[in-house]
């Protein structure tokens, strides 16, 4: 489970920038 944090706060980031882009 610790191992999954780092990547799910990469993922809202990579998800945060898609969404900025798209808007």
């Amino acid at each position: 489970m610790i191992t999954i944090y780092p990547i799910t706060i990469y993922l809202e980031s990579v998800i945060s920038r898609i969404s900025n882009h798209k808007l």
